[in-house]
């Protein structure tokens, strides 16, 4: 009746219910980007009329409204809200501009644009959006650097390049970036080093390689940055071992191989890693006699081990979405038979099945 718009629930039949029609009809509004930022979530919708613009709500009709004015007309497009401190950012198209860095206290009249980083219509590229303390990074071309690492304090004069990584036209692309404490880190390839672990304070000077864990411009770092108990955890190489879980204190003595998981070049590839509690859930390739299976790890090696062979031999389960729920942790995984299905690791170290086993694939 509706099409795809905001609903709410509380958990029960009663409690779920459509909170605004904003599209009327069935082409639906399409929601998106649900971000809690002080005493309101914002989300990003079209109400058919002016586009995809940035809206607020306190889960009534009567409290949803429209926060932005994107001069874009239908085509607006507003995208990666971030809160950082007392400001809600985000990045926007308009005619003039193109897509660009804006910013929000939760007011029509507090919205505007930051900073055109990229004069004129063309885009900055900006992405990897990621808030440490009251500041905002960001990764951006200006049209003369390529694609560096940018900060922001909400306000024009305090968006810059933090610093030029691979000097000139050539792009340092920054990734990953992860806050931890009062710094950065990030992986990003300065054109001698490769793709390595870095980190920042926010000033050029601070900006410093943490380790050149590859030697030479190969590069070691192939997945995401995941900050834990004041540590940080990756997938790197050395160049002896394979893609093996990486941990670092953000200096070079303490960036370290946890464990070998896959032994000599193989690749034991950790992913899709998730914090609970005290433990770093992920993915992980034991090798041919196991393949893509459930991992944990304490930071140890002794406390790096696999969980469960799932989908048992060689197959792969490719678990995802670890969460914690009371003394469980959930997830996804293949049941080996080419079902994704819903697993629960028990407080005694069992992993059951959630539902009934099914002997072959789900149709």
């Amino acid at each position: 009746m509706h099409g795809i718009e905001l609903w709410r629930t509380d958990g029960t039949a009663a409690g779920t219910a459509l909170v605004i029609d904003l599209q009327p009809g069935e082409e639906g509004a399409l929601p998106s980007e649900l971000t809690v930022f002080r005493d309101a979530l914002y989300f990003v919708a079209n109400d058919g009329r002016s586009g995809f613009q940035l809206w607020k709500t306190a889960g009534t009709a009567s409290t949803t409204a429209r926060v932005s004015s994107i001069d874009a007309g239908p085509r607006a497009v507003a995208r990666q809200l971030t809160v950082a401190g007392q400001r809600l950012f985000f990045t926007a198209t308009t005619r003039e501009h193109g897509h660009e860095l804006w910013v929000s206290e939760g007011t029509p009249e507090s919205t505007r644009l930051v900073k055109d980083i990229r004069p004129g219509p063309e885009d900055a590229g900006i992405q990897n959006l990621t808030a440490a303390g009251d500041e905002l990074y960001f990764t951006a071309h200006d049209g003369v650097h390529g694609i560096e690492l940018w900060k922001s304090d909400g306000t024009a004069r305090g968006t810059r390049m933090v610093k030029d990584l691979r000097p000139g036209p050539e792009p340092s692309r920054p990734m990953h970036l992860t806050a931890l404490g009062r710094a950065l880190y990030f992986a990003a390839d300065d054109g001698a080093h490769g793709l390595e672990l870095w980190k920042s304070d926010g000033t050029e000077v601070g900006t410093t390689l943490v380790k050149d864990i590859r030697p030479g411009p190969s590069g070691a770092i192939s997945s995401p940055i995941t900050a834990m108990g004041g540590r940080l955890y990756f997938a790197a190489t050395d160049g002896t071992s394979g893609a093996e879980l990486w941990r670092s204190d953000g200096t070079a003595a303490g960036t370290v191989l946890v464990k070998d998981i896959a032994p000599g070049a193989q690749n034991g590839s950790p992913a899709r890693f998730s914090v609970v509690g005290s433990r770093l859930w992920f993915s992980a390739n034991g090798g041919s006699a196991s393949g893509v299976e459930p991992w944990t790890s304490d930071g140890t090696p002794a406390g790096t081990r696999a969980v469960a062979d799932i989908a048992s031999g060689a197959r792969h389960a490719m678990p995802q979405g670890f969460r914690q729920l009371g003394n469980s942790v959930l997830f996804v995984a293949d049941d080996g038979n080419g079902n994704e299905r819903l697993w629960t690791h028990r407080k005694d170290g069992r992993v059951v099945l959630v539902g009934d086993p099914l002997s072959q694939r789900l149709r």
